[in-house]
């Protein structure tokens, strides 16, 4: 009698040898996405427990003052204050001589008129594995402040040249500029940004035709320079305008030193300096200062998240083929799915910041672990839920011995055996 076992068919035996790197090559990737996203995720919380920190040291510390006034009791302080920012200085950029007077800042802005070029990839059949990708290339005139390198970026590069940008565009920053008694430092005063456009008037043309062969004009209280401004620009003629920082009524929270505003350092080894437009209580501009921390908090916890749910999705999928080939995995992802890798990366993301908050905030961190853990008993209900259940048990396995003259014959669902002489 011919007894028949069965066989691995030998293409998926072949095709388990040649992608079994590939697998394990997955499997490490997914592993090296989940180590990221804790040091993401882990930075990120002891980033905002320190910013926590410095605003809370601060709020206690902080007093409010006249800006009209130094007081020497304050010296060291940090202290609070409104009022209108001025400097009595002029900027002047030399090489347009244009003069800005009472501004704190002076930019000038230079554009170009040159090629940009456009890359659209078109693919045709590549369902088939014998497609190809199609680049074209288009070039276009635009006016750009960023210098577009033709010789090097471009890929035809004939009638597309860009000539050199010869002017650039520049920033001016007033040397001093006072909020009341107090000179603000060097941090709040760049980051004003309330330009405004500053027209060109009462300029002698003639003194700047030195500045580029082609022609200097005034277009709309704008410089430009090249031939026909009105109607034709050419690549290579340039358009500069002027913009300033005007004096500005702010609020500021910083430290007192002799006249100074200056960064405060606090205990928590965090360094604060706090500026905003307008008239703003010390209050209100704590909440705000806590309300941009969160929102870059939050970015980041999402993209931590997102590294989790991919690295473990890739890890369960390339077990779950892995299973095929080795029986003594199903019991360990004959479950898990996508869904699961979701759940998982919600506990993974709330335990890492749980453990960053357990010292600082023992009890909202006791509540994200609650939480992580009753996702976890969810997704074990799912599993009980959608396990498929064995309505018919096996019957028992007996082993016949029978003679070399008869054959057996075993009928499908059935656990009846006939033996029939040859």
């Amino acid at each position: 009698m011919a007894i028949l076992y069965p066989n691995i068919d030998d293409e998926s035996q072949q095709t388990w040898n040649i992608h079994t790197k590939d697998y394990f090559k997955n499997i490490i990737f997914g592993t090296l996405l989940l180590s990221f996203s804790f040091i993401i995720l882990f930075w990120n919380e002891g980033n905002v427990i320190y910013q926590v920190q410095t605003l809370e040291e601060a709020e206690q510390d902080l007093v409010s003052i006249d800006t009209n006034q130094v007081d020497l009791f304050n010296e060291g302080k940090l202290i609070h204050l409104s009022g209108p920012a001025v400097t009595s200085e002029v900027l002047t950029d030399e090489k347009f001589k244009v003069n800005a007077n009472n501004v704190i800042k002076l930019k000038r802005i230079v554009e170009m008129y040159q090629w940009q070029e456009k890359q659209h990839p078109e693919s045709k059949g590549l369902f088939d594995g014998k497609g190809t990708i199609t680049m074209t290339y288009i070039y276009e005139k635009v006016w750009s402040s960023e210098y577009i390198n033709s010789k090097k970026n471009f890929k035809h590069l004939i009638n597309h040249k860009n000539p050199p940008m010869l002017i650039h565009s520049k920033d001016f920053i007033a040397k001093q500029a006072v909020l009341g008694e107090f000179t603000l430092s060097k941090g709040i005063m760049e980051q004003l940004n309330n330009y405004q456009r500053l027209p060109i008037e009462n300029v002698k043309i003639q003194e700047l035709q030195n500045i580029s062969d082609d022609k200097v004009s005034l277009k709309f209280g704008n410089f430009y320079i090249g031939k026909d401004p009105a109607h034709n620009p050419q690549i290579g003629d340039l358009r500069i305008r002027f913009e300033v920082v005007p004096p500005i009524t702010i609020s500021v929270i910083a430290k007192q030193s002799d006249s100074d505003l200056i960064p405060h350092q606090t205990r928590a080894a965090g360094k604060l300096e706090l500026f905003e437009y307008g008239t703003v209580d010390a209050k209100t501009m704590f909440v705000h200062a806590r309300m941009s921390n969160n929102s870059f908090v939050w970015f980041l916890r999402f993209i931590g998240l997102l590294l989790v749910f991919v690295g473990l999705g890739i890890i369960f999928q390339v077990l779950r083929i892995l299973a095929t080939v080795m029986p003594f995995l199903n019991s360990i992802v004959g479950y898990f799915s996508w869904f699961a890798a979701l759940i998982f990366a919600a506990t993974f993301t709330l335990d890492t910041i749980a453990v960053a908050w357990i010292y600082y905030r023992p009890l909202p961190a006791i509540i994200l672990m609650l939480i992580s853990l009753s996702f976890l008993f969810f997704l074990r209900g799912m599993q009980n839920i959608t396990k498929p259940k064995k309505d018919v048990q096996e019957a028992p396995q007996h082993t016949v011995l029978v003679p070399p003259e008869h054959t057996v014959i075993v009928r499908p669902n059935s656990s009846i055996q006939t033996i029939i002489p040859r």
